[in-house]
């Protein structure tokens, strides 16, 4: 049993590769909740770096690739998006 939650695990983390590959390509946004919110009130992804004390390019990188960390992930709904769920802004698209 064990051996087949690893495949089934294995397989998934491959396919969610396989989507994140296409939309990089695509140059797609992997939180396209978290750029939403950020097109509603108007701002930028270099103000919402700014509020969170992280280079623009780095921000840019981490929507692209769906690298911003749990840490990131907080530091953002509490300093720029408090009205928001988490779970809803962090959402990695399909």
């Amino acid at each position: 049993m064990r051996n087949f939650l690893l495949t089934i695990y294995a397989n998934a983390n491959i396919i969610e590769s396989e989507i994140a590959q296409m939309r990089r390509k695509r140059g797609e946004f992997m939180y396209k909740n978290l750029e939403r919110a950020i097109n509603e009130c108007g701002m930028s992804l270099r103000s919402v770096a700014a509020a969170i004390n992280m280079p623009e390019s780095t921000f840019r990188y981490k929507m692209k690739e769906g690298g911003l960390s749990i840490e990131d992930a907080f530091t953002i709904k509490s300093r720029v998006f408090p009205k928001y769920d988490i779970g809803y802004l962090f959402e990695i698209a399909e």
